[in-house]
């Protein structure tokens, strides 16, 4: 929650930036790739605002729930509106600066398929509802380079329909592996989570959720 000694500062830096893009995008319709500029300026102006009051530990989490929510580009757009606190000669004002946002949403735009996905489950497919309740390992594909880390969270249905007992690593770039305590006749969910898994290339996953069913078994 941001306090009312901090909204003025705040809001008046999120108007400036809101200004410049409207400036930008004049002549174009308020489209939902123009709605998610807009709103993608107003959560960075929060992150820039922590971080410039030294809350680090909040502007993290303030990252990590956006990219959760699905701007996966956060960390690279307050970055990016570092140049523009550090280089105020060469961007005297915010509207000089606006191009460089403007690219940035262009390229990032051009970019969403280097965003990691995916693929599939070795030992079944994901939605499957008859899974061998004996099944100890489930490997956990991706359709490109990762870059070691992960995060695994609940699914909808809570903790007690989650399987995860342990996560072995990376048998190679493009997969991973953990083990799972199942029982019969049960439903599970893996929620593979954004604020841990990257590529190499520095870019999260979207929220993925898997989800089966386990057989009666033997």
């Amino acid at each position: 929650m941001i306090s009312e000694s901090v909204k003025i500062p705040l809001l008046l830096f999120l108007s400036i930036l809101l200004s410049g893009l409207r400036a930008v995008y004049a002549d174009t319709p308020l489209t939902a790739k123009v709605d998610k500029r807009v709103e993608s300026l107003v959560r960075v102006s929060v992150i820039r605002y922590l971080l410039n009051h030294g809350d680090t530990t909040a502007a993290t989490r303030q990252v990590k729930q956006d990219i959760a929510q699905g701007f996966l580009w956060m960390s690279k757009l307050s970055r990016l509106l570092t140049t523009y606190e550090k280089q105020r000669n060469a961007y005297p004002t915010m509207e000089s600066f606006m191009p460089r946002i403007v690219e940035f949403f262009n390229n990032t735009a051009d970019q969403i398929d280097r965003w990691p996905r995916f693929v599939s489950i070795e030992e079944f497919e994901n939605g499957d509802n008859q899974v061998d309740p004996d099944l100890k390992t489930l490997t956990i594909r991706f359709d490109r380079p990762m870059s070691g880390g992960y995060g695994f969270g609940y699914g909808p249905l809570g903790q007690e329909h989650f399987p995860l007992k342990k996560v072995n690593g990376y048998p190679n770039d493009r997969t991973i592996t953990i083990d799972t305590a199942l029982k019969p006749n049960f439903e599970y969910q893996i929620n593979l989570l954004s604020i841990g898994f990257f590529s190499t290339e520095g870019w999260p996953i979207k929220n993925t959720l898997i989800r089966f069913k386990t057989g009666s078994g033997k």
